[in-house]
């Protein structure tokens, strides 16, 4: 006849069991943190070309700020690109909103 003594066995396999699990998340996790690196700015901007709208007629104040803007602050962005500005005019600022919401409208690319 065989008995078990104590419980001591089943309680090790059982500690044995939560800290595998506990150490194969946690390794998981970091490999998962080491491959989700973004790329630097200056790669994402260099050689590309940013809009800039402008909801206001041609010759306006806004215009002319906007204009200023862009000339200039290419330099300052990673990479340097292209700041190229374009008037939306009539109805600018709803054209505008509908041209930056409209992927959104369309949803994810089906493939």
């Amino acid at each position: 006849m065989t008995t078990d003594r104590s419980p001591l066995p089943a309680r090790r396999q059982r500690a044995f069991t939560v800290m595998l699990g506990i150490s194969s998340f946690l390794a998981v996790q970091l490999f998962l943190a080491q491959s989700a690196r973004a790329q630097a700015p200056a790669d994402f901007y260099k050689g590309k070309t940013i809009e800039l709208d402008i909801s206001s007629s041609v010759g306006g104040g806004y215009d002319a700020y906007a204009r200023m803007l862009a000339r200039h602050i290419g330099r300052f962005i990673p990479g340097n690109p292209a700041v190229v500005s374009k008037n939306m005019e009539s109805k600018g600022s709803s054209r505008r909103s509908t041209r930056l919401r409209s992927p959104l409208l369309k949803g994810p690319p089906s493939s």
